[in-house]
Order: C-alpha cells, then sequence, then structure tokens
C-alpha cells in the first residue's frame, strides 16, 4: 500500500459512475466544486482540467475557491489549472482543426472562439465533432462559455480565498498555466 488515500469528485454523475469502474480502489462520489462535503479532510487538492474555466461569475468562483480551502487541511496545497486569458484566442487549441486516432478511433474537432467579455475575461467557445468510435459513427456540436484568467488576477481571487500562492508557471499545453497555493490556517 502506497498510504495515499484518493477521492474523486465531479458534478456529473456520468462520470463518477465511469471513475468507480476505472478506479475501483478510490472513493468516488459526485459533487458540485462550489460546495465540496468535505471539512479539513484533505493535503492536497487537485482542481485540473481547467474545472475555473465553467466559474463565470466572481460570485461562482469565490464559492469554489472556498469551497476548496474548506477542503484542505491547514498546510494543504491547492493545483488549479486555467486558461490563460491572452492565450486563449491566439492559440490553435481553440482555433483550428483537431484530430486525434488509435487503432479503434478516429476523432475530429473543428472549433472557433469568440470574444464575449474583459471582466471577467470569457469567450464563447463553438466546436463541431465528427468521426468514429469503434465502428460507430458520430457528429455533434458543442457551444459553451469559457472563462479565462491572467496569473495575477487568479492569485488576487485566491488570496481572497485565504489561500496564498506558492508557485504558478506554465501548463502542458500552450492554452493554460498551473497554481499552487497553500490554506496556511
Amino acid at each position: 500500500s502506497s498510504g495515499i488515500a484518493v477521492t474523486v469528485v465531479d458534478y456529473t454523475d456520468e462520470m463518477v459512475e465511469l471513475a468507480k469502474r476505472r478506479l475501483p480502489n478510490c472513493r468516488c462520489q459526485r459533487a458540485d466544486l462550489r460546495d465540496l462535503p468535505f471539512d479539513s479532510a484533505f493535503d492536497l487538492v487537485f482542481v485540473v482540467g481547467r474545472v475555473f474555466t465553467h466559474m463565470i461569475t466572481d460570485g461562482d468562483l469565490l464559492a469554489a475557491i472556498d469551497s476548496c480551502r474548506r477542503s484542505l487541511k491547514p498546510g494543504g496545497r491547492l493545483l488549479a489549472d486555467n486558461y490563460e486569458d491572452t492565450r486563449i484566442q491566439k492559440t490553435h487549441y481553440f482555433n483550428s482543426t483537431i484530430k486525434v486516432a488509435d487503432k479503434g478511433s478516429v476523432i475530429s474537432r473543428v472549433s472557433t472562439t469568440e470574444f464575449v467579455s474583459s471582466s471577467p475575461f470569457c469567450v464563447t467557445v463553438r466546436a463541431s465533432y465528427s468521426g468514429n468510435l469503434h465502428g460507430h459513427d458520430f457528429e455533434f456540436d458543442d457551444v459553451i462559455a469559457h472563462r479565462a484568467f491572467g496569473r495575477t488576477e487568479f492569485a488576487r481571487h485566491l488570496s481572497d480565498g485565504r489561500l496564498r500562492v506558492i508557485d504558478q508557471g506554465d501548463n502542458f499545453d500552450e492554452t493554460s498555466f498551473y497554481t499552487v497555493a497553500l490554506r496556511e490556517s
């Protein structure tokens, strides 16, 4: 045993069920990031996959940050990644065609971004997906608002939520950055 206990949380029942199947030794449950059901429970909270993108209003964002802080033990850390406001419309990730394939599947996404507002910085992402998953053709469209952050802005929101930023840097892709913050008490 590694001595690590993992809890996986998602907003949708479908992803919680998938997590239970793929991670049978982990606790998996449905919860909203803005109201996590944990109190000083974790040494580390990962909010990855740019989940804060969906916190369009400052009220939702601050509720999510407070919820993460409450879930951390004193001295615990939050690791989050976010789309960066200066990059989201300038990269190919959301403004081009992306294709991926493996032995049994081919997926294509054609997407564009449209500027919505600067405070908070929001864009609308329009995407058309098509392809074949293990012999089954599919095609669908998606339109969703995304919030992007400046690094200083996100650090300020974390500070307002009583978390201290201890590191920020470029993420693995061209559109986002990571932040590590500490719950001091």
